[in-house]
């Protein structure tokens, strides 16, 4: 069911307790930024792949399209997006969720695969039109 037969991604974990009950916004740009420079690895044999991390260091509490964003939370959601980097969450109804920032669901314990039905999970480079 997903467009690439051969398809790989990676989960970055963090400890509830250690890492996000009591963190920071040092604490969460880091942990971004180690998702980012995770997806700009070339793994042996997989190239560059998402990378979505658990829990969402933005602790989404609700589905995404319930969640109002101001501009600024727009643009950070769809910059990281870009960088192929997403979170793995339990939503309500829908259970365990690949989800890309960006608006994407990509895999979803419920639904089964969605927007992986089109995407090759490759990054996107060079000219966006």
């Amino acid at each position: 069911m997903w467009k690439n037969p051969q398809v790989a991604l990676g989960i970055e974990f963090k400890s509830w307790e250690s890492h996000v009950g009591d963190a920071g916004r040092k604490d969460q740009i880091g942990w971004v930024a180690q998702a980012i420079d995770y997806s700009m690895v070339d793994w042996n044999g997989y190239g560059r792949l998402p990378v979505f991390m658990c829990p969402d260091p933005f602790v989404r509490s609700r589905n995404p399209g319930e969640i109002p964003m101001d501009e600024v939370g727009q643009f950070i959601d769809g910059l990281l997006g870009q960088y192929n980097v997403g979170f793995l969450t339990l939503f309500n109804g829908v259970g365990l969720t690949l989800f890309l920032y960006g608006s994407n669901t990509i895999w979803s314990e419920r639904y089964g695969v969605s927007h992986g039905r089109k995407w090759t999970l490759r990054p996107r480079t060079g000219h966006r039109s």
